[in-house]
């Protein structure tokens, strides 16, 4: 304390003595400041003046020889009384000699700044027995979680910066549920148990219920699935996880890289899928096809997985579709495949498409056993013979022999003007 007070004087006195001259003005102070021999400096000043006074006492006390400096302040004051400059010499002089005379520093410290110690201690009217250490059970976590799940049936004495301690807690399916309802990011460490278990539940409404399966990642969807295969015959599901499938909304997806890596994603997901969303799979396959005749590429494998799927055609085998199997199998293909890039609209007629594919892959082919299990035996003969008709290979009288005559009669007589799907 008594270090602080003598720092605040010395530096109010050191700013009085800064300020001291008229604005504009720098006077001997300066030469006084920087002259290497002070001593010599003060020799310039009249004897008998104010200012010789103030800079010999000055530098008496920077020099340390303070008994000199007394009697300066002595001679000073006798001469001009007490007058300001004075006053801040005499101030730096008393808190110089604090070591030696504490007691007359603190004094004119005292006066100087008009301080007073005659506070007295305020007596209570009643004397009181506070407790001074707080119950740590006021604070108690488990006691705190009780008054909370008391005071609401669900969560409702809790707040969000509580849920991921909740999410780890033994709670009720019915406390389970509201916790899921409540949240509004994915970003609790064991979010897919507390989906699905609740998932389990006889009354959980089913994926789409809850708040927060509309927030659950691909990953966590992923993770969800591999735990109940069930959801992925559930539409809310299904349209959940196509849509985190989308390209970004800086992608375009008429690029064909991004499209290509869109289409890979949903044919992943669609190789998943059990066959009661066969009218999607055959969307997703059927734009793949179409986007790999674009790039001239040409999938036999691909081709081959679309053919199986079962779907009223004409040119589809009517035993292959009376399979017991394809019983709610059926692909409609006016069916759109939601509102989701590049499948939203339905396929509509894919003949054009197969015979396109049958024309690659039948010219120059001697037979087609692959693709008879699917294709009605007049229409795969038919293109057959149509394909290398048109390429103008192998036996032309055996292809025009296995043709209709009145569509053989068309071929030739037709002109074709196609732009190639490239």
């Amino acid at each position: 304390m008594k270090r602080a007070i003598w720092f605040s004087v010395s530096l109010f006195v050191s700013v009085s003595v800064l300020l001291g001259q008229a604005p504009g003005e720098v006077g001997f102070i300066e030469d006084f400041a920087l002259a290497p021999d002070r001593a010599a400096a003060l020799k310039e000043l009249i004897p008998g003046t104010e200012e010789y006074y103030y800079y010999h006492c000055l530098h008496f006390q920077n020099t340390g020889e303070l008994e000199q400096a007394a009697e300066t302040l002595r001679r000073w004051k006798d001469r001009y009384r007490d007058s300001a400059k004075w006053q801040d010499m005499q101030n730096r002089q008393v808190l110089l000699r604090y070591e030696v005379e504490p007691a007359q520093a603190l004094a004119r410290i005292r006066e100087q700044l008009s301080l007073s110690f005659a506070h007295v201690r305020r007596e209570r009217e009643q004397e009181t027995n506070y407790p001074t250490v707080l119950n740590p059970e006021l604070l108690d976590r488990a006691a705190l979680d009780r008054l909370a799940f008391a005071r609401d049936r669900l969560l409702g004495g809790f707040s969000e910066a509580a849920y991921r301690r909740l999410a780890v807690m033994e709670l009720s399916s019915e406390r389970r549920r509201a916790l899921l309802d409540q949240l509004a990011l994915p970003d609790l460490p064991n979010l897919v148990d507390l989906v699905v278990a609740d998932l389990q539940e006889k009354d959980s409404g089913g994926f789409g219920a809850r708040k927060v399966h509309a927030f659950l990642t691909l990953a966590q969807l992923d993770a969800c699935a591999v735990r109940l295969p069930n959801l992925l015959g559930e539409r809310a599901f299904l349209s959940a996880y196509l849509q985190r499938l989308v390209p970004k909304s800086d992608e375009d997806v008429e690029t064909p890289a991004v499209r290509l890596a869109y289409l890979e994603r949903l044919q992943a997901f669609a190789d998943r899928l059990p066959p009661v969303w066969n009218s999607l799979k055959a969307n997703i396959l059927y734009r793949r096809l179409e986007f790999d005749r674009t790039q001239d590429t040409y999938d036999r494998e691909r081709f081959l997985a679309y053919l199986k799927l079962p779907r009223n055609a004409g040119y589809i085998r009517r035993d292959y579709l009376r399979q017991p199997a394809f019983q709610g199998q059926i692909v409609n293909l006016r069916e759109a495949g939601g509102d989701f890039p590049v499948i939203r609209e339905a396929i509509q007629n894919d003949e054009p498409l197969v015979r396109a594919y049958l024309h690659r892959f039948l010219v120059d082919a001697v037979d087609n056993p692959e693709f008879a299990p699917y294709l009605e035996e007049a229409y795969l003969r038919e293109v057959h013979a149509e394909a290398n008709i048109l390429a103008g290979v192998g036996d032309q009288e055996r292809w025009q022999a296995m043709m209709v005559p009145e569509r053989l009669r068309a071929l030739r007589e037709r002109v074709d003007i196609e732009l190639l799907p490239t």
